[in-house]
């Protein structure tokens, strides 16, 4: 009997119907009538995750099962939303709004174990408006990065300015921060090189919107106020 971690796992299909397969010849080139037994009812490894085992001729597998992490993005701004109208636009050298954002990273366990805390290392890169031709912020020196976190940690934050620019003709639509992750598992101690892996796979993306305040008085209340005149002439 033979203690393999299922790597070398195709995909096929698409989308919803991606399915994962194994080929017997990934793991001996030798094995005949691989997959003529299967049952995957049972934690064989001892860490609360459900094994597969598998027969071949003369041979036995147990396929063990890789931890499932979840990534998940959050972004803030302070302040939380902005003013559409600028009084100095007007101005030769008209100054914009100053926005903090706070991108938070946290990683959490798809399925229990008792494997301890489980390291993973994110690349992110950030982007403003990404579908406009034309842009109504920008960012600061901090557009990407990486970060190390842990299944143990609560959260890992990285801040970055953001400059609006006054006199913007679209005040209706918020801006749009887009965070785009891809995260990589890393190697658990003492565990026979097994690496976690990622629900909904290795690249992520989020996006964080950064809202206009409404214009709408001392109660805060919009009333629209559009009139529609016409007459028909023969």
């Amino acid at each position: 009997m033979a203690e393999r971690t299922a790597t070398g796992v195709e995909q096929r299909g698409r989308g919803a119907n991606r399915s994962p397969v194994l080929k017997g010849s990934s793991i001996d080139g030798k094995l005949r009538y691989f997959g003529r037994s299967i049952d995957g009812s049972l934690d064989l490894t001892g860490d609360n995750l459900t094994d597969i085992s598998v027969g071949a001729l003369d041979h036995l597998f147990i396929l063990r099962s890789r931890p499932v992490l979840q990534l998940k993005v959050t972004v803030t701004f302070t302040p939380d939303n902005i003013s559409p109208l600028d009084d100095g636009c007007s101005a030769p050298a008209a100054q914009g709004t100053p926005v903090t954002a706070n991108v938070c990273f946290t990683i959490i366990k798809d399925i229990p174990d008792t494997l301890g805390n489980l390291n993973v290392k994110i690349s992110y890169q950030l982007a403003l408006d990404i579908a406009r031709k034309i842009q109504r912020a920008e960012l600061g020196s901090q557009r990407s990065g990486t970060q190390s976190v842990d299944t143990g940690r609560k959260e890992a934050c990285v801040k970055t300015q953001i400059n609006v620019k006054p006199c913007i003709l679209d005040s209706l639509n918020p801006i749009l921060l887009h965070v785009a992750a891809s995260v990589t598992g890393e190697k658990i101690s003492g565990q026979r090189n097994l690496i976690p892996v990622m629900k909904g796979g290795e690249n992520i993306t989020h996006t964080g919107t950064l809202l206009f305040k409404k214009q709408c008085g001392s109660d805060d209340i919009c009333t629209d106020q559009l009139e529609v005149m016409f007459d028909f002439q023969g």
